[in-house]
């Protein structure tokens, strides 16, 4: 449906799907996850012939990626497991749930001038990850490529389990994601911005 779609036209999911390669939008999609689930199973990166990785949307350079509605996104575990990645695209996140499983994993990710915003929705990624400094640091909920300044991750909204996007690690220093004016309140295990 993805490479089919026309620029700007939005995709209702109509069951549950497990994936074996991540979807890659190269163009401007809207995914309704409308109520459904969807599941990326692991897949080896190109160029790699051991380590396996888990992304479930993967939106590079000139792709845009809206997500609306209710629904689930998850990935497998290993060492990167990523649901979704903003590699030099834009992403726009106004629902659904998302979790990751694995050591080193970075649920929403952006890197290469990539850009994510956050209006809704809820994230849960593992309590303990792999830091860029080898100890276990509880980061990778929201992360930002160091080596690509001109990335960026902005919550106007949305529940994180136990991480707080107005303070924590990422591979850039450390940094809050909320937008202006608005704050990240925590709720007991939940992190919320209103």
């Amino acid at each position: 449906a993805v490479e089919t779609a026309k620029d700007g036209e939005t995709i209702v999911m109509t069951q549950d799907a497990t994936i074996t390669e991540p979807v890659v939008i190269t163009k401007e999609v809207i995914v309704d996850l409308n109520g459904k689930n969807l599941a990326a199973d692991l897949f080896l990166y190109p160029g790699n012939t051991v380590e396996e990785d888990s992304y479930a949307f993967w939106v590079k350079n000139g792709g845009e990626l809206t997500i609306n509605g209710e629904g689930e996104i998850s990935t497998a575990a290993c060492k990167y497991s990523i649901a979704v990645w903003a590699q030099g695209g834009k992403v726009t996140i106004n629902g659904g749930t998302f979790k990751n499983a694995g050591e080193g994993s970075d649920l929403i990710y952006a890197s290469a001038n990539g850009h994510v915003v956050i209006n809704g929705g809820e994230f849960v990624a593992c309590e303990k990850q792999a830091g860029v400094d080898g100890t276990l640091e509880a980061y990778s909920v929201l992360n930002l490529k160091g080596d690509n300044t001109g990335s960026s991750i902005t919550c106007y909204g949305g529940r994180y389990f136990k991480f707080d996007p107005a303070n924590n690690k990422s591979e850039n220093p450390a940094v809050s994601f909320v937008a202006e004016g608005y704050e990240s309140v925590q709720e007991g295990d939940w992190y919320v911005v209103k």
